[in-house]
């Protein structure tokens, strides 16, 4: 700031400190210089005088910073900054959003809440792991979002966290902040997988990829079966096949026998609440005596036969999918480990959805313990 505000040129700073970014950040018409030495600097002048407009440090493992983007996206004529502002071990990676409101550089990312299915924020920070962010349109609406890609971790956290997928992590502007909207996998590889994509794609309306995603799991040969014993095993084969000098000896157990029909009797029951969204009332008809035929209370996946039950005793007395699911949920409560067991618990990994019971059936009325 000093050679600056003597009156040297911008264009001549020494190579050392030849900025990273040359352009307005503040809508002023004045180009701003971006410095990244060890920390990032952002310089703007005004009223004729070069001042500091933000510094982000370097952080507790004392890696500096990196600004990844510099876009005006949302198209308000002032550029947003995707900043790397942590690094961590195993390729983990903090990021926040900033773009200058008049007097300073404020940040973009909103909070998720307790929104299902949404990308996870510590405050205005998102962490994942090996990601690289960009804008894009993801949905074909004109409009760009901001979306993080995560690949496949690596080390402790890909065996701790088994199974993985791709992800990405979707922020839609809102005419103030990014926010976390929507989290995205690639192609399911396990049976449990493809259940909680369709309820994924249920709760964002998305009604035909949601049945797609059920008769998936009913139906195809291409997933594999998951269960406890399974994750413990590929665990252990992993980290000894991390040392060269010891070669993988666990053995991947048996099938658990019960998985299936559980996983296929809830995509039954799921569907039925997709047909009565929809007001396809002969195809919930057929959806629920398809369920019925099949798994009898007394089998396995016979709770949620009975859920179903429940449901459809509510519903066709009063035709609210509300109070219907308030019905089955009360169904579910008298054996909620049960019905959560097979469709999301712990050894289901670090991306699975941690269902609570009322998330079987999440269009009713009644507010839902955590």
């Amino acid at each position: 700031m000093d050679y600056l505000n003597a009156g040297g040129s911008p264009f001549n700073i020494p190579p050392r400190y030849d900025p990273t970014f040359n352009r307005d950040l503040t809508g002023d018409g004045v180009a701003e210089l971006i410095f990244e030495y060890w920390e990032i600097y952002i310089l703007g002048c005004r009223d004729g005088e070069w001042s500091l407009l933000m510094e982000v440090p370097y952080d507790f493992n004392l890696w500096g910073p990196s600004v990844w983007l510099v876009s005006d996206a949302n198209r308000n004529a002032l550029p947003e900054l995707v900043i790397l502002v942590s690094t961590l071990t195993q390729a983990g990676a903090d990021f926040m959003v900033f773009e200058w409101d008049g007097d300073s550089f404020r940040s973009l990312l909103a909070p998720s809440g307790s929104s299902p299915f949404r990308p996870s924020m510590w405050n205005d920070v998102y962490n994942s792991v090996v990601v690289e962010p960009s804008f894009r349109d993801t949905d074909e609406d004109g409009d760009l979002e901001l979306v993080f890609h995560s690949g496949i971790p690596v080390w402790e956290i890909f065996g701790s966290g088994l199974p993985w997928r791709e992800q990405d992590d979707i922020f839609e502007w809102d005419g103030d902040r990014y926010v976390p909207f929507d989290s995205l996998l690639s192609t399911p590889e396990y049976r449990f997988q493809a259940v909680q994509d369709g309820d994924h794609h249920t709760l964002f309306s998305r009604y035909d990829d949601a049945i797609a995603s059920y008769q998936d799991a009913i139906f195809s040969d291409k997933l594999d079966w998951w269960s406890p014993a399974k994750r413990e095993a590929l665990r252990e084969a992993y980290f000894q096949g991390l040392s060269e000098l010891v070669k993988p000896t666990a053995a991947i157990p048996p099938p658990d026998p019960d998985e299936f029909p559980n996983l296929a009797a809830y995509s039954r029951f799921r569907m039925m609440l997709v047909y009565a969204l929809r007001g396809w009332l002969p195809e919930l008809e057929t959806a629920y005596e398809s369920l019925q035929d099949r798994y009898s209370p007394e089998r396995e996946g016979g709770q949620y036969t009975q859920m179903a039950r429940a449901f459809m005793d509510a519903f066709e007395t009063s035709g609210d999918i509300a109070g219907a699911c308030d019905a089955a949920i009360d169904r579910a409560n008298q054996a909620p480990t049960t019905a959560l067991f097979y469709i999301s618990a712990q050894h289901h990994g670090w991306q699975s959805e941690q269902y609570k019971v009322g998330d079987l059936c999440p269009f009713g009325s009644m507010p839902r313990q955590p």
